[in-house]
């Protein structure tokens, strides 16, 4: 038996479907219990969760690609031509740290004391048994799961859920419209000091901005949305003064010479979305100084034959992938 002894790098779960002290005393094992895929300390995760959560990914990316992807190349962010592995391998990847994450997060929730309500343990076993019945006798026999399985399984990602929410309760959540503004505009670039001086000329001539930008700009595209953090201060301050249709003058920074044109001082759309983001990453900011403390902390140990096991049998039979969307019917 082979065993990959190694301390959980941190991947953040984003809970959309997507952590107490612990010692940090190694205790060396000479092997792994026969149906655990890794162990977390003392923690047990079982190649029959692992095989379902993979099994699960995989038909979820199987449905998104196409049923003939699994050779392709992918790349980390799992887009299929870029050609760093294939799909399966990186679905295997992924579906390793997702479990990581969801047990490490189950053990602080637990740590920190976080239960479920009756209501909750109700909806655990309505949910189980919805998926339960969902699942062809040909899955339940390759599965091996059952009822009570599933909602332990069920019961580790909700218990995951619940600590994050704790642990990003808190997080300020309003963000100015100042703060999250997006701006539709055009722009000119150019390194050269001499065209800027064309470019300067053509627009104060009363060219079209787009015309003249057709002509001198070194930028990939005339149209531009622009945000606070995407371009230097000086270039920002001048275009967020704008009013629409106005065009800035030359604005020398970073090494070239600007000109933008603001087409709309607000896309409500745009910015809205920005606003989503910059708060998903507070969250996540919030969440990650708590939980990147607990896991250094942590002490993992992978069985990667039992893995290997798990993600090179012949699952083409096998077509579940509601295990998350029942979850999310229920929670």
């Amino acid at each position: 038996m082979r065993i990959k002894k190694n301390i959980l790098l941190v991947a953040l779960l984003v809970m959309t479907l997507f952590t107490g002290g612990c010692s940090s005393k190694v205790v060396v094992q000479l092997g792994l219990p026969d149906s655990s895929v890794f162990t977390i300390n003392s923690f047990n995760c079982t190649n029959k969760e692992a095989k379902l959560y993979f099994i699960t990914l995989r038909n979820e990316y199987k449905d998104y690609y196409g049923i003939d992807i699994w050779s392709e190349a992918v790349d980390a962010s799992g887009d299929a031509s870029a050609g760093k592995s294939n799909l399966s391998d990186y679905v295997s990847d992924k579906t390793m740290a997702r479990l990581q994450n969801v047990c490490c997060m189950y053990l602080l929730a637990e740590e920190r004391g976080i239960t479920l309500s009756d209501k909750e343990e109700g909806y655990l076993t309505q949910a189980a048994n919805q998926f339960y019945e969902s699942l062809t006798s040909e899955e339940r026999k390759e599965l091996k799961v059952s009822v009570d399985d599933i909602a332990t399984y069920y019961r580790h990602f909700l218990m995951a859920n619940k600590l994050y929410e704790e642990l990003t309760g808190g997080v300020e959540m309003q963000v100015s419209d100042g703060d999250a503004r997006v701006m539709k505009a055009q722009i000119i670039y150019t390194t050269d000091e001499t065209i800027a001086a064309k470019v300067e000329s053509a627009l104060n001539s009363g060219n079209e901005f787009a015309a003249v930008a057709a002509i001198y700009s070194e930028y990939d595209s005339i149209a531009v949305n622009i945000k606070k953090g995407d371009f230097s201060e000086e270039i920002e301050e001048a275009a967020f003064a704008l009013s629409e249709e106005e065009t800035t003058d030359c604005i020398e920074a970073d090494g070239g010479y600007y000109f933008i044109k603001c087409i709309s001082r607000i896309d409500e759309e745009l910015t809205e979305e920005n606003r989503q983001a910059i708060i998903a990453e507070t969250t996540e900011a919030t969440f990650d100084s708590v939980y990147e403390e607990y896991v250094k902390a942590l002490y993992i140990q992978v069985d990667e034959d039992m893995w290997e096991k798990v993600t090179g049998a012949d699952y083409d039979e096998l077509t579940t992938k509601d295990f998350f969307n029942v979850y999310n019917e229920w929670f």
